[in-house]
Parts: C-alpha cells; sequence; structure tokens
C-alpha cells in the first residue's frame, strides 16, 4: 500500500504536489511530513503486512524496510499541522494512517524486547514487554474502531462501541436521518485531545 501512494504521490508533482493534492493548502508542517513520508514509509517496495495481524509465533520478525524514526517524525509534523489543515477529510485520514504504522512499527519493536526477555529467561522484562504489546493492541484498536461497513440491521438495543476512557477537549457527533422512519443514524463520534 505505502509503495503505490508514493507512486501516486510522486505523479502528483512529488511531495509540494502531494502534500497540496491531499490537504488543499501548502503548510511548512504538512510539507515536511509530506517530505519525511516519501523517504520512508512511501518509498516502501509494497505492502508489508502487521505484527498484529501475523500468526503468532516465537521467532516471528517484522522490520519495515525504511526508517522508522522518519515514519514517527512525519506523523509528528502532520500532528503539528492539524491547526491549519486538520479540517480536511484527508489530513484525519491521513493521521490515522501514519498512527496506525507508527504504532505496528512500536509494536513490532516491542515484540522483539519481548521474544529476548523470554530466551532470556527475564520474566520481568517479558511480563512488561506483554503489558505494553497489549496496551499498543488496545490504541490501535481505539484508533481504528470503525462500523462503516457495518451490514446488520440495527436493534432497539443498538451496538456498543468501548473505548478505553481518555480526556477529550473535543467531541464531534454527526448524527442523520431519513424520511424511510423516525429513528437517527449514528454516523461518526470523533474525540479530539485538542
Amino acid at each position: 500500500m505505502w509503495g503505490n501512494l508514493g507512486k501516486n504521490v510522486q505523479h502528483a508533482g512529488g511531495r509540494e504536489g502531494g502534500q497540496r493534492l491531499r490537504h488543499a493548502r501548502t503548510r511548512p508542517a504538512a510539507e515536511q511530513a509530506w517530505r519525511l513520508l516519501l523517504e520512508s514509509a512511501y518509498a516502501s517496495p509494497g505492502q508489508l503486512g502487521s505484527i498484529l495481524c501475523a500468526r503468532p509465533k516465537l521467532d516471528l520478525a517484522f522490520a519495515p524496510p525504511y526508517d522508522s524514526v522518519k515514519l514517527a517524525l512525519a506523523w509528528q509534523k502532520l500532528l503539528d499541522a492539524a491547526p491549519e489543515v486538520g479540517g480536511t477529510e484527508t489530513h484525519r485520514y491521513d493521521v490515522v494512517n501514519v498512527s496506525r504504522q507508527v504504532l505496528t512499527n512500536l509494536a513490532g519493536e516491542v515484540f522483539a524486547e519481548a521474544t529476548g526477555a523470554y530466551r532470556a529467561g527475564d520474566a520481568q522484562l517479558l511480563s512488561e514487554s506483554a503489558a505494553r504489546f497489549l496496551d499498543l493492541m488496545r490504541d490501535i484498536d481505539d484508533l481504528l474502531a470503525d462500523r462503516r461497513d457495518n451490514k446488520q440491521p440495527s436493534t432497539r438495543h443498538g451496538i456498543a462501541c468501548r473505548f478505553t476512557p481518555r480526556p477529550v477537549r473535543y467531541l464531534r457527533v454527526t448524527v442523520t436521518h431519513n424520511s424511510a422512519n423516525t429513528g437517527r443514524h449514528l454516523v461518526e463520534v470523533m474525540a479530539m485531545a485538542d
């Protein structure tokens, strides 16, 4: 996925054209984020998979073929650009997508630490690493919670989506309705720290 998107961005006018295409404006932080993305994940030859989706086994290794630090810096730059371009759907999508990859890369590092601790017989480090790995899985679940493809008819009890409690500053709720019934349809709930 990353590699193909990187090629498409290159065809759209390089990092400046790709950033403008995705965010409708040129802003320094967004420009820096795109430069870092093109030098890291978007330079990757294709899909990498995920340590979180792999079949569990002790000798599982996950190391992206790019500099994870550059991807994390791009993530920070995307967050820095939010006050100016954060209102665009594409920026929010990019932040979630890059956040997921940064957390996935970190989960790979924590998994390697846990397996090293297991092999060394270090029960304390194994326990700590396992707890951090599970925390990362929960964070990614919270980040990606999405029911837009749900095809189940609703019931009077609705569908419960539970998240780990976190302090937030803003909560945006989008609700629609149609003339076919008297109910309202919850479309999106977005919680933002700032």
